[in-house]
């Protein structure tokens, strides 16, 4: 038995594999439309491979899934940057919608054991923090949609068809390995390493839940393993818990690059999602509990940074 990582070689995929492999002893099948080996493939060459796919192609998917008797999938595969969904809605509905649907009827028909799905706190929108799951959908952009309809696709499978599906809400994600988004508040740390100005004309009191790669790794590999008769929910939020401002982010920053010039205006920014998801559901029922502090996670990411220049 094989579990499959979708986006297996990407920025998360590639921490949940290795959190996988610490913890037990299945063979881990990492499906990505771009191949990367990473450092620990060479210690665990025996049980990892990784292997060059289309989630939109359905034929394909089935085809390895058959060939490495996959019983438990991680998925992961989607643009997850905002901004280039926003410029290529049609890209992005393709492949986080008819993708995630591809998945779904391909664990149904293959009988599949577990399939987790990463959705993100984007579906929420702008209410009021922190924000618990039973929150109503209020995506404000087409990824956040594309993953609404993903968990509306993986709620219906659950019920027709009594796949075990459960869904991770995702938040601001960072860490060694992150792509760094125009939009995205870290931008300011990547800018500092390569000698770069930041300006943000306002946003400093502006709060974000940014969630180490670990942690949301961690998250993820707890959904994969619950034991599914102790939970009461199939939906739960994966992030730090916590708000840190833009301001902090700029001086931890500063504290650990002296010469970075980041400029930062009062204020907030005009950002349609809320602050801070409530993560006590994960904590009570996976055993969920973030480990990373932020000035730790963000010390990690500079140094990551400096060692690629």
């Amino acid at each position: 038995m094989s579990i499959l990582i979708t986006g297996g070689a990407g920025f998360l995929g590639s921490v949940v594999a290795e959190e996988l492999l610490s913890q037990i002893a299945d063979d881990i099948v990492l499906f990505d439309i771009t191949l990367r080996r990473m450092n620990y493939m060479e210690e665990h060459s025996n049980r990892v491979q990784i292997v060059k796919g289309d989630i939109t192609n359905f034929d394909e998917i089935m085809d390895f899934c058959r060939q490495f008797n996959i019983k438990k999938v991680v998925h992961l595969a989607a643009i997850a940057d905002v901004d280039l969904a926003e410029r290529e809605p049609l890209r992005a509905c393709d492949i986080n919608v008819k993708g995630t649907y591809n998945i779904f009827e391909v664990c149904r028909r293959l009988d599949a054991e577990r399939v987790v799905f990463a959705s993100t706190g984007g579906i929420y929108g702008k209410t009021r923090s922190p924000v618990p799951e039973e929150s109503p959908y209020g995506p404000t952009d087409i990824y956040g949609a594309t993953k609404v309809v993903g968990e509306v696709i993986a709620t219906q499978y659950a019920k027709s068809y009594g796949i075990d599906i459960l869904v991770d809400r995702l938040y601001y994600l960072y860490g060694p390995g992150m792509f760094f988004e125009p939009i995205s508040p870290f931008v300011m740390v990547k800018n500092s390493v390569e000698g770069k100005s930041t300006v943000f004309e306002m946003g400093g009191d502006q709060q974000f839940d940014f969630t180490h790669v670990r942690d949301a790794a961690n998250g993820i590999v707890l959904s994969l393993l619950s034991d599914r008769g102790k939970l009461k929910h199939r939906v739960f939020n994966i992030s730090s818990g916590k708000r840190h401002s833009l301001y902090e982010l700029g001086e931890i920053v500063k504290k650990y690059v002296p010469e970075a010039d980041i400029r930062i205006g009062p204020g907030e920014m005009n950002i349609p999602r809320s602050s801070q998801l409530d993560v006590s559901r994960a904590k009570h029922e996976l055993g969920y509990e973030p480990k990373i502090e932020f000035e730790d996670g963000v010390k990690e990411t500079i140094m990551w940074l400096l060692k690629k220049l």
